[in-house]
């Protein structure tokens, strides 16, 4: 089936979606162009579990229709920023954090998840962990959330503050692109995608991290983009 009328959101990833590793996760001019470009007659959402302050930093001057961070806590469009997260999540995250000292696990803290780089956490911290927040994976980093709350969730949250009801194109390569796939009309892989993700995807470019963005970017707009029908 051919995604070809009206204005479409496309919501994509960043890291090794959007930007290349080998780039130090700086997005090129090349796809900034594209992505401004592409926003004129259509919507475009980054979908990340970075911060802004990082993205500030590694994607300087893009400014897409929205930015869903912390893996869908927090949504920013234009000026302002919406917390998608409950108020009662800053007294249980200090409880988090507490656990995790007391497991000798490093972490960092966002503005509101937590992350811990690299550490897998064995079946019965997991478990303890999980009695009072989510905990999901990305190519063996953890982000710890509020429970209900991720990519899924933020893209739910940015249509109703968009009042968008046409079709959604989601793009992204690691296991917390999972949730997001659920939520989307088309689900579409960067070449790079991690296996998990290409089986579940309607569409596998051919062209990894911005490369990819950019082809998918042209199938859009070219009338070409089909989801299977199966």
């Amino acid at each position: 089936m051919a995604i070809t009328s009206g204005k479409v959101l496309v919501v994509s990833d960043y890291d090794r979606t959007l930007a290349h590793e080998k780039d130090g996760f700086f997005v090129s001019e090349e796809v900034k162009r594209r992505i401004q470009s592409f926003v004129e007659r259509n919507y475009f959402a980054i979908v990340s579990g970075r911060e802004k302050r990082l993205m500030d930093i590694f994607a300087k001057g893009l400014k897409p229709t929205a930015w869903v961070l912390e893996n869908g806590t927090l949504i920013f469009v234009g000026d302002e920023e919406i917390l998608n997260a409950p108020r009662s999540w800053f007294q249980i995250r200090e409880e988090v954090t507490s656990r995790l000292e007391k497991m000798g696990i490093n972490f960092s803290v966002g503005r509101v998840i937590v992350y811990v780089n690299n550490r897998g956490f064995t079946d019965q911290e997991l478990s303890q962990l999980r009695e009072i927040c989510d905990v999901e994976y990305n190519r063996g980093d953890a982000m710890i959330l509020p429970k209900g709350i991720n990519k899924a969730s933020g893209i739910v949250k940015l249509k109703e503050i968009l009042k968008f009801n046409g079709k959604t194109i989601g793009v992204g390569d690691g296991e917390n692109d999972l949730k997001m796939m659920e939520v989307v009309d088309v689900k579409v892989a960067v070449g790079n995608a991690v296996p998990m993700i290409k089986e579940v995807a309607d569409l596998v470019l051919k062209h990894e991290d911005g490369e990819g963005i950019l082809e998918l970017l042209d199938l859009i707009d070219s009338g070409k983009l089909t989801k299977k029908t199966n």
